[in-house]
């Protein structure tokens, strides 16, 4: 290989490698915008009085906490629902609850808590872009501790009991399952539009039909000024013989 061409290989090979990355970087922006918008519309859902510039603000802090921590998403929007309604500032609970996911003081003096939280206040807890990645970091924990059995892990965020968690359980399941309803039902409104429409193989321009012309229909007369018609009935050869006569 000659020296001159390795330049131009290389070059050709870091181009390549940027359009990879580039495609790459795309893909992921895109999938991240497909998942802002399903969890949007799962708050819409659940709490339609919500402006939305909050719901962006909630869904793009849900889906990032959700994805740090391996949490599923819906779960974060059912809970954030059961625990406050999606309510900012409320006041502090009797167990010492705070913020929209009524995250419990006592977090703050848990060591694991503090090892990935170090800077973390009682103001962080009631800024929801904060608590949800407390809360999504709290899930991770109670499901790594194996915390299962017959009610899922996130049972445990709200209560010890198991007659407290399977209340807790119902509650939760049935914003969950309102959310897929929803979601099903604008799947099926989105099809049903969809079909409706002509596909391209079926869509055939309107065009006007032509006049088919056959043997055994005649062309239409052309029109005759009234004054050809008078002089068609002369009869010019007889008036040409008594113009001779009179002459002669």
């Amino acid at each position: 290989m000659k020296p001159v061409l390795l330049p131009k290989i290389l070059a050709i090979s870091l181009l390549t490698l940027a359009a990879l990355g580039f495609s790459e970087d795309t893909r992921v922006a895109d999938e991240h915008r497909l998942q802002v918008r399903e969890v949007e519309q799962a708050i819409q859902w659940v709490r339609p009085q919500l402006p939305f510039q909050r719901i962006t603000l909630f869904a793009n802090a849900i889906v990032a906490a959700g994805k740090k921590y391996g949490v599923e998403p819906l779960t974060l929007v059912a809970i954030a629902h059961q625990e406050s309604s999606f309510r900012e500032n409320l006041p502090t609970g009797r167990a010492g609850e705070v913020g929209m996911l009524q995250i419990r003081k006592v977090w703050l003096k848990n060591p694991k808590f503090r090892r990935a939280f170090r800077k973390a206040t009682v103001a962080d807890l009631k800024n929801p872009e904060k608590a949800f990645h407390f809360a999504a970091w709290i899930l991770k924990d109670l499901k790594r501790g194996g915390r299962g059995e017959s009610l899922p892990y996130w049972t445990y965020y709200n209560a010890r009991k198991f007659q407290n968690r399977f209340k807790y359980y119902l509650r939760v399941k049935r914003h969950l399952t309102a959310i897929e309803i929803k979601r099903t039902q604008s799947q099926q409104a989105l099809l049903a539009s969809s079909a409706s429409l002509p596909s391209f193989e079926e869509w055939q321009p309107e065009i006007p039909a032509r006049r088919q012309l056959t043997e055994n229909v005649a062309p239409a007369p052309l029109p005759v000024n009234p004054a050809q018609n008078i002089l068609r009935q002369i009869d010019w050869p007889q008036k040409a013989i008594e113009v001779l006569q009179r002459e002669s």
